[in-house]
């Protein structure tokens, strides 16, 4: 998740925090074609590849889950994960430089939602 923002105040930054994240597809018109989507979600929280070897290690962002799902041409396709409260109480802001959502549909007609908690200061320090 990236999010910046413009100011000419001392906030300068966006931090956010996010709860939950929703996906769904609905089928449209007179399409034969069933909705389905796939949601791969990841830590906010970085792991070092080798422990041992800090200045040489990689640092990775594990995927917790990936989720599928099918609708029909009556009812949507629906994907939603809500984040563990040691991940969703952890700040993040532009300087966060991870891929925190993956999300794919095979129709048009998709939206994502994402339930967060923000506010504008100056550094991303946790609670």
């Amino acid at each position: 998740a990236v999010v910046s923002t413009q100011s000419t105040g001392d906030k300068s930054r966006i931090n956010i925090k996010v709860k939950r994240v929703d996906l769904f597809a609905a089928p449209t018109g007179s399409t034969t074609d069933r909705p389905s989507v796939t949601l791969v979600l990841s830590s906010n929280i970085a792991s070092l590849g080798d422990p041992a070897t800090p200045g040489n290690a990689q640092v990775f962002y594990s995927i917790l889950k990936t989720i599928r799902d099918n609708g029909n041409l009556s009812e949507v396709a629906k994907a939603s994960y809500s984040y563990p409260k040691a991940m969703a109480d952890m700040p993040m802001n532009a300087l966060s430089a991870f891929t925190l959502v993956s999300a794919s549909s095979n129709v048009a007609n998709a939206s994502i939602r994402f339930h967060v908690s923000w506010n504008t200061t100056d550094s991303a320090s946790p609670i």
